[in-house]
C-alpha cells in the first residue's frame, strides 16, 4: 500500500501558476515524487454593491466622500478610490469616479454625481443704507459690505455715475454678487440739496443815469457755491422812460434753482427843456400898420421827438402906442418848459404935417386932409378955436380972423392913437415969396443911421439969423430949448439928460433979428 502526501499549503490563493509536488512512499519507504501544477487565475472584477450611488448636493462644497462598496468573486478586500479633488466647489455638477479593486488586481468603476448648487443670494450685513447728502456733488462712494453663506465678505458695485451732481435724490442699487453668480441688491440715496443761494459779487450796484432812456442794461454777475452757471435776470421792462428813479431787480439763479436779488437804480432824468432852433426877433418897433403875423416857431427837445407848444400874448397901452408882449412856452413831456418872449413895441403910424401951412384970408376952401402925410384914414378933426367951424377936414378961411389956428387930427388904428397938430396960418398978405418960407424937420428917429437923426430947420430967413427953438411935450411941460439953435438936437431930454420917449412933441422956432412970425408946429419922435 502507497501513501501519496503534497507539499501545497492549502488554501492555494496566490493568483497564478502553483507547482505542487505529490509524493508517493511504499512501506518500505521508497519514494517517488509528481508535480501538478494549481493554476489560481482570478479575471472577475468586484462588482458594486448598488447599481447606481446616490447624488451628493451641498450648496457650496463637499470636502469628504463616503466610499461605496462592492462584493468581489474571490475577496472580500476590496479597495476603494476616487478620482475627486478635494474639496469639490465647483458650481454644477463634479462627476466622480469610484474605481474597486480586488485582490488580484482587477477593477471595475462606477460613477458618482457630486452637484454643488449656491441658490442663495448674498445678504447685505446693513437692513438698510444710510442717506449719502452733500450741497453739490457727491465724486466717491463707500461701497457697502454683504455675508454669503458660501464665500464669505462679498464687496459690492453700484450703477451710479459718479461725480453725482443732479439735485435731489439719486437712488444708487448695489448689486453684491457670490462666487456662484447669485446677486442680491439694496439701495442708497444720494441727496444732492444745494440750498445756498448765489452771492452777488458786488455788494452794491452803481446806479445807471441817461436824460431820455435806458435802452439796454448790463447784466452784473454772482458767485455760486456749487455751479459756475449761474442764471441772471432782471424784472426790466425796456426800455426805460419813466422820469425818476426806476428800481430794477436782478435775480441770481443757480442750477438747483436757488436764487437771490439784487437791485439796481436806473434814474432817467430830463433836465433840458426844449430849444428854439427858428430865428426869431426878440424885440422889434414897428408901426401900427407893420405888426408882423404871429410865427409858427420850432423847437427842438433833446429827448422828445413831439414838443407841446402853447402860445399866448399880453397887450398894454403905452404913451401913444402899446406894447405886445408874445410868448410862447414850449414843453417837453418830462415838464421841462422853455419860455421864449417877443416884445413889441407899436407906434402910432407915422403922420406927417407940412409945416409953414399959410392961406389967403380971401380963401373959402382948404382940405386939411391935403396937408398931412402918411397913412391918414377916417379919424376926427378938431379945432383947438371954437369960432372955427370944421366940415370933416374942410375948413372956410374967409370966415376966420387974420392968425394962427391949431387943428388937432385924431385917428384910432387898433391900439394905436395916431393924432398930429396941424397949424393954419391965415394971411392977407397972399403974394408973400415961398421961398422966405422955412423948412422944418416932420420926423425924428435918433437911432445913429443917417436918416432923421437930427432936428433940422432950414430955409432963406435962417441965413445970417440965430434960431430960438424950444420944445414941449404934449402936457406943455418945456424939454428942450437952445437960443442958438444949430440943427443938433437929436431928441434928448435938456442938455443931454436922456432920449425922450416915442411920441408927438411941440416946438416954437422964432428967428432972431427978423420979423418973421414965431413958427409953431408938431414933430413925432420914433426910434424907427
Amino acid at each position: 500500500m502507497l501513501t501519496a502526501t503534497h507539499d501545497a499549503t492549502l488554501p492555494i490563493t496566490a493568483q497564478g501558476t502553483t507547482v505542487v509536488t505529490w509524493t508517493y512512499e511504499d512501506t518500505a519507504g521508497n519514494t517517488s515524487t509528481q508535480t501538478q501544477h494549481v493554476i489560481i487565475a482570478d479575471t472577475e472584477a468586484p462588482v458594486p454593491d448598488q447599481a447606481n450611488l446616490p447624488d451628493i448636493a451641498d450648496e457650496c462644497e463637499v470636502s469628504s466622500l463616503t466610499a461605496p462598496t462592492a462584493t468581489d468573486n474571490c475577496s472580500s478586500a476590496v479597495t476603494v478610490s476616487h478620482d475627486a479633488v478635494l474639496p469639490i466647489t465647483q458650481q454644477g455638477t463634479t462627476v466622480v469616479t469610484w474605481t474597486y479593486e480586488d485582490a488580484s488586481g482587477n477593477t471595475s468603476t462606477q460613477t458618482q454625481n457630486v452637484i454643488v448648487d449656491d441658490a442663495d443670494a448674498p445678504v447685505p450685513d446693513q437692513a438698510s443704507l444710510p442717506d449719502i447728502t452733500s450741497e453739490c456733488e457727491v465724486s466717491n462712494l463707500t461701497a457697502p459690505t454683504a455675508t454669503d453663506n458660501c464665500s464669505g465678505l462679498l464687496m459690492a458695485t453700484h450703477d451710479a455715475t459718479l461725480p453725482i451732481t443732479t439735485q435731489g435724490n439719486t437712488v444708487v442699487i448695489w448689486t453684491y454678487e457670490d462666487a456662484a453668480g447669485n446677486t442680491s441688491t439694496q439701495t442708497q440715496n444720494v441727496i444732492i440739496d444745494d440750498a445756498d443761494a448765489p452771492v452777488p459779487d458786488q455788494a452794491n450796484l452803481p446806479d445807471i443815469a441817461d436824460e431820455c432812456e435806458v435802452s439796454s442794461l448790463t447784466a452784473p454777475t454772482a458767485t455760486d457755491n456749487c455751479s459756475s452757471a449761474v442764471t441772471v435776470s432782471h424784472d426790466a421792462v425796456l426800455p426805460i422812460t419813466q422820469q425818476g428813479t426806476t428800481v430794477i431787480t436782478w435775480t441770481y439763479e443757480d442750477e438747483a434753482g436757488n436764487t437771490s436779488t439784487q437791485t439796481q437804480h436806473v434814474i432817467v432824468e430830463d433836465t433840458m427843456a426844449p430849444e428854439l432852433i427858428s430865428a426869431l426877433d426878440m424885440d422889434l418897433t414897428v408901426y401900427c400898420n407893420e405888426v408882423p403875423e404871429i410865427p409858427n416857431l420850432v423847437f427842438e427837445d433833446n429827448c422828445d421827438m413831439e414838443v407841446q407848444i402853447e402860445y399866448g400874448q399880453n397887450e398894454t397901452i403905452s404913451g401913444e402906442g402899446y406894447q405886445i408882449e408874445r410868448f410862447w412856452i414850449a414843453s417837453d413831456a418830462k415838464g421841462n418848459e422853455e419860455r421864449v418872449e417877443q416884445n413889441i413895441t407899436v407906434l402910432p403910424m407915422q403922420i406927417n404935417t407940412d409945416d409953414n401951412i399959410a392961406v389967403c384970408i380971401t380963401e373959402t376952401y382948404l382940405d386939411l386932409y391935403e396937408k398931412i402925410e402918411g397913412e391918414a384914414g377916417n379919424g376926427i378933426w378938431e379945432s383947438q378955436s371954437s369960432s372955427v367951424n370944421i366940415n370933416g377936414s374942410v375948413i372956410d378961411p374967409s370966415t376966420m380972423e387974420i392968425g394962427t389956428y391949431t387943428f388937432t387930427y385924431t385917428e384910432q388904428a387898433g391900439m394905436c392913437v395916431n393924432q398930429v397938430v396941424v397949424e393954419v396960418r391965415v394971411e392977407d398978405a397972399c403974394g408973400m415969396d415961398e421961398a422966405s418960407r422955412m423948412e422944418v424937420s416932420k420926423l425924428l428917429t435918433p437911432n445913429d443911421d443917417g436918416h432923421n437923426d437930427y432936428f433940422i430947420v432950414e430955409g432963406s430967413d435962417t441965413d445970417g439969423n440965430k434960431i430960438s427953438l424950444m420944445v414941449f411935450d404934449r402936457w406943455g411941460q418945456q424939454v428942450y430949448k437952445s437960443d442958438d439953435y444949430e440943427n443938433d438936437w437929436n431928441g434928448t431930454r435938456g442938455n443931454n439928460q436922456g432920449k425922450l420917449s416915442s411920441g408927438t412933441y411941440f416946438y416954437v422956432i422964432q428967428v432972431l433979428n427978423s420979423n418973421t412970425k414965431p413958427i409953431k408946429g408938431s414933430i413925432y419922435i420914433g426910434t424907427k
